[in-house]
């Protein structure tokens, strides 16, 4: 399936899913539900979002995830008993 005419540049929900490192196409919905995706409909309804926000929600994501795993050590090793 194409992108709309004058989309040539937006991924399909499974590119997406696959550009964020998801399992499935279900969890970009879900990002999209939230407003963190905002797509552009095609034929038959189908799902096409902006190769820019997809690659952005990436790194956003992946700046969550290192946040996340640098509390949890610092935390880790402040809970250690002396």
């Amino acid at each position: 399936m194409r992108p709309p005419s004058g989309f040539e540049g937006h991924l399909s929900r499974q590119e997406a899913a696959r550009a964020l490192g998801l399992p499935s196409e279900f969890k970009v919905r879900q990002l999209e539900k939230e407003g963190r995706l905002h797509p552009v409909r095609g034929a038959m309804g189908s799902a096409w979002y902006p190769r820019a926000e997809v690659l952005a929600l990436r790194c956003k994501k992946r700046a969550e995830l290192v946040y996340r795993r640098a509390r949890r050590g610092r935390n880790r090793r402040n809970s250690q008993p002396r």
